[in-house]
């Protein structure tokens, strides 16, 4: 295995923070204080580098799933919050019931196909899943007038200190622009607007390791690798496997020498979920495009 180029594009936050981009880690907790915009929950949706910072008291995501049952609630959840995440599978049929702050009548009630096929939805699996936000302020239940299909769902309670406003048709409507962007950003796999971008290239062998090394104080929030030649299709499960993806940081001192600290050394293929073998997929965190990248949104401080 040899001769296998690589090419890594890493947007690596700088010190100077900017709302809405890669920002430093004491700006982003400023940034997910407090009152929580429709804009910001989007936001929280596309970019991730809010992962890098510590749970604050109070918040979590629970998930729900199974056998969809008419009229029966999926998923439910105490405010505030947000309904982050709904996969179903391609036998979906019905309508969709969004339920918030106890209310007798659904805040949003539409077809599953149409949810499923709307903005920051995508195939995934033997289904679909959309990423769309919907807050709650004081609680949630989900509900569909059918059944007899496979559901997941994710439902994240905010921590203390903050609050949002509870989903409603107009508030879509009112951010339909900024919704449009959030999903072409997340259809295209393009790196956060206003992150320093540096690139590098360089060869991955058996004999030799391709090695890049980044310095300063920030967060890195995306990075792609992509074989510059083809791997053969009778050679792609073993290379997925013997190439290893291997992030350090820092370092450490040991008998007078300096060893880098080492926070994952894992398959690359396991790593990016395309094995075994090369499958195209696209994740909020990380996927495999059908060009034969790989990337990664997961935030490294």
């Amino acid at each position: 295995m040899s001769g296998l180029l690589l090419l890594l594009l890493t947007p690596f936050s700088a010190p100077l923070p900017q709302k809405g981009t890669a920002v430093a880690l004491d700006t982003l907790y400023d940034h997910y204080q407090g009152s929580q915009s429709y804009a910001q929950l989007l936001d929280r949706q596309a970019q991730l580098e809010w992962m890098a910072l510590a749970p604050q008291a109070g918040e979590g995501t629970a998930f729900f799933g199974g056998q969809v049952e008419a009229d029966a609630v999926l998923a439910a959840g105490v405010g505030p919050g947000f309904l982050g995440s709904i996969w179903a599978d391609s036998q979906a049929t019905g309508e969709l019931e969004i339920y918030v702050d106890g209310a007798d009548r659904p805040a949003l009630k539409m077809s599953w196909t149409d949810f499923l096929h709307g903005p920051l939805s995508r195939a995934n699996r033997d289904g679909r899943r959309c990423t769309l936000p919907l807050p709650f302020s004081k609680s949630l239940e989900v509900k569909s007038t059918e059944g007899g299909f496979s559901y997941q769902m994710e439902v994240t309670r905010l921590g203390e200190g903050r609050s949002v406003e509870s989903v409603h048709a107009e508030m879509l409507s009112a951010n339909a622009a900024i919704i449009q962007t959030t999903d072409a950003l997340l259809k295209s796999n393009a790196h956060p607007t206003g992150a320093r971008v540096v690139r590098g290239w360089g060869a991955a062998s058996t004999l030799s390791a391709y090695d890049y090394t980044i310095v300063g104080n920030g967060v890195v929030v995306w990075f792609e690798l992509k074989f510059m030649n083809p791997i053969p299709a009778d050679q792609r499960e073993r290379v997925l496997r013997e190439l290893r993806v291997v992030i350090s940081q820092g370092t450490s001192k040991e008998g007078g020498r300096l060893n880098p600290n080492v926070l994952l050394d894992v398959p690359f293929g396991d790593f990016f979920g395309s094995g075994p073998g090369l499958s195209p997929h696209s994740g909020r965190a990380l996927g495999v495009t059908s060009e034969g990248g790989f990337f990664c949104r997961l935030p490294i401080p």
